[in-house]
Order: C-alpha cells, then structure tokens, then sequence
C-alpha cells in the first residue's frame, strides 16, 4: 500500500509495516537504539523543523550521554560545507 508520509501523523507511521513485520521507528527509537555508538545523518524536510530537532537532542544529551555540543559542531561543519 502507497502511503503519503509527509501528511502522515505519528500514529499512522508508526502503524505502517516497513517489511517482515517491522515498523518505522521515531528518532528517538533510533537515538535510544545507536546510544552514541555511531554517527547519525538527520536531514530536515521543511520549515519548523529545527527547534523540535535540537529539543529532542538536548533531552538525549540528558537522558542518552550524548555530546551535544560535538553534535552541533559537525552539523555546523556540515551545513557550512553545504552551498
């Protein structure tokens, strides 16, 4: 079934099965999941997405150990790469 994942709310992803029974997990499923063990390309898809991203990053700085502030330099790195 095609299914149209920008209009899509939270639940409608999360009930979406992505093969063999697995589903799409939320950002933070992933952050929880990687526990600062590797690096983590997150690409923002339109506007106001940046407040909510940089939130959900603090409270894994919190909850996760993860180094928020070397975060933010390689996305800084990053974006200044980027033309």
């Amino acid at each position: 079934m095609a299914k149209v994942v920008f209009i899509s709310t939270p639940a409608e992803l999360a009930s979406i099965d992505a093969g063999h029974g697995q589903t799409i997990p939320t950002l933070w499923q992933v952050l929880q999941l990687i526990q600062n063990k590797c690096w983590l390309n997150i690409e923002l898809k339109g506007a106001n997405t940046l407040q909510p991203l940089l939130t959900l990053l603090q409270r894994a700085e919190i909850e996760l150990g993860f180094d928020l502030q070397t975060l933010l330099s390689h996305l800084l790195i990053i974006r200044c790469l980027t033309p």
